[in-house]
């Protein structure tokens, strides 16, 4: 058990109790080890992911979807131009977004509330490949709670 103590300068302190605090992002057999669940459960493409990010298991809750990557994967950068948010995987590539087996654009992902959501699992080399020719730049898939 360790316990994060948070402060700002002239804000109330706040200290949250945490069974991991830095083991947000999985590895999905890690995931699997853990949780002692079907990676099939959570979606098809999971056991095929990179990583997986359980929203749940976040300190604090983001912004939006695509913030709360930022600095938690390797490969994946985060630009903001004032409230519209996008990725980019390995430098230069837009990924493919899909939200519960659908594709989607970048606005769709910030318009969806980061409480809605279960899982992102991004996808960067073998696993984008079956989303096709659309995933040559990776994937980054959401999957909400209602599924």
């Amino acid at each position: 058990m360790a316990v994060m103590l948070i402060t700002f300068f002239g804000v109330q302190t706040a200290s949250y109790a945490t069974a991991n605090p830095s083991r947000v992002v999985y590895n999905p057999n890690d995931l699997k080890d853990t949780y002692r669940v079907d990676l099939r459960d959570i979606s098809r493409t999971a056991p095929y992911a990179d990583r997986i990010l359980v929203m749940d298991e976040l300190p604090y809750t983001p912004i939006n979807v695509l913030e709360a990557l930022q600095g938690r994967v390797a490969g994946v950068q985060v630009f903001n131009r004032g409230w519209d948010y996008y990725a980019v995987i390995r430098g230069w590539q837009r990924p493919l977004y899909v939200i519960d087996g659908m594709p989607v654009d970048a606005w769709a992902v910030n318009t969806l509330s980061p409480n809605d959501v279960s899982t992102v699992e991004v996808h960067k080399g073998f696993g984008a490949s079956m989303f096709g020719m659309r995933g040559g730049g990776g994937a980054i898939v959401v999957n909400t709670k209602r599924g």
